[in-house]
């Protein structure tokens, strides 16, 4: 007879702060054993996986997302606390930043995208098929992020947890030279989200426990740039993604000559990894079919993907390959159209 165990959630306090300010102060006073509860869509699952078991939830549905706005100084500035429903949704969000919109859209289904907030998506934990579940089910002992000895997928790595880490929205800001800004006990300080994962699967960001990501700045110069997007996916959005693709491009409408590239590619290490070697490449060259192929192989030359659930490391090289070689081609076909700089690729399945 097979033995299902029941996932129970342990027992918490539950508080429901209704500023942000409240917020940290309630993390500072419930210290290590806290967590912050927005959607809920990663949190729960965890703690009924028993990966996390906190105390104490701060949860945050009295806090009322800021509509997505235009600063003084040009920038996009979204609250952390809007939902992905209402970031894939916004027409400003689909005029000045159309690839984030794009990624919002292919996270989960509409009830997931419902719930799940900007920041909670930033903030996600990372992934593994020995991670995410109950031990009880396949194995005894615990794998190293459970404070156990061994990280099962690289058991001669090291006492070093290689957890992936899915955020569909971190590589899109990544390319658009994203800003965090974060509430602290002294203030508030911004952060590069570029600088703000640490590639440490035991601490995946530079966030301390008593810490909230209050909004995002996208830089004026980055709603003019050429923006794509692509999930590579067995069922679209319902799945984690193999891979995912973002490429941001500054270009010349009239000879696609390349000023400034960036590519960032997700759901494929313990962070999301720039294809650095490929950007420089693309970087003061026109852009142009024969320079695709040579620029998106040197892209998944240089990334180095970790085999995850059950995707081997050369498929996912593949993958790499593939979907920024048809964000490239796109972007030509985009420019030569004359469709404006800012059409966005769709999710597709491989």
């Amino acid at each position: 007879m097979l033995n299902f165990k029941i996932m129970k959630l342990s027992q918490f306090d539950h508080k429901t702060p209704t500023s942000k300010k409240e917020v940290v102060d309630l993390l500072i006073t419930s210290g290590q054993d806290s967590a912050i509860l927005a959607g809920g869509t990663d949190l729960i699952p965890n703690m009924k996986n028993g990966i996390l078991m906190p105390k104490t939830l701060v949860s945050l549905k009295h806090l009322s997302a800021q509509k997505e706005h235009i600063t003084k100084n040009g920038s996009l500035k979204l609250d952390a606390v809007s939902t992905l429903s209402q970031i894939a949704e916004s027409p400003l969000i689909k005029e000045k930043a159309p690839s984030l919109a794009q990624a919002a859209f292919h996270v989960g289904g509409q009830q997931i995208r419902n719930r799940a907030t900007l920041g909670g998506n930033l903030c996600q934990e990372s992934r593994c098929l020995y991670l995410n579940q109950s031990h009880d089910f396949q194995f005894v002992e615990a794998c190293y992020k459970r404070a156990g000895d061994c990280c099962y997928p690289f058991p001669d790595g090291g006492r070093i947890c290689r957890a992936v880490f899915m955020s569909d929205m971190a590589p899109v800001l990544i390319t658009l030279g994203a800003r965090l800004v974060v509430l602290t006990s002294h203030g508030e300080r911004q952060v590069d989200i570029a600088d703000f994962y640490t590639g440490d699967g035991l601490k995946p960001m530079n966030l301390d426990p008593n810490e909230l990501i209050t909004s995002v700045l996208i830089p004026l110069e980055s709603q003019k740039m050429q923006c794509r997007f692509i999930k590579a996916t067995p069922r679209g959005g319902l799945e984690f993604a193999m891979v995912s693709i973002a490429v941001a491009l500054t270009l010349d409408k009239r000879d696609k000559k390349c000023s400034k590239a960036l590519i960032a590619v997700g759901s494929i290490n313990t962070k999301p990894l720039r294809a650095l070697e490929a950007e420089k490449k693309l970087t003061g060259s026109l852009l142009k079919p024969s320079n695709v192929l040579e620029v998106s192989k040197k892209a998944a030359n240089e990334i180095k993907p970790l085999p995850h659930h059950g995707y081997s490391r050369g498929y996912l090289s593949q993958l790499v390959e593939v979907y920024i070689k048809r964000s490239l081609i796109d972007i030509i076909k985009a420019v030569d159209n004359k469709n404006g700089n800012q059409i966005v690729g769709k999710g597709v399945k491989p």
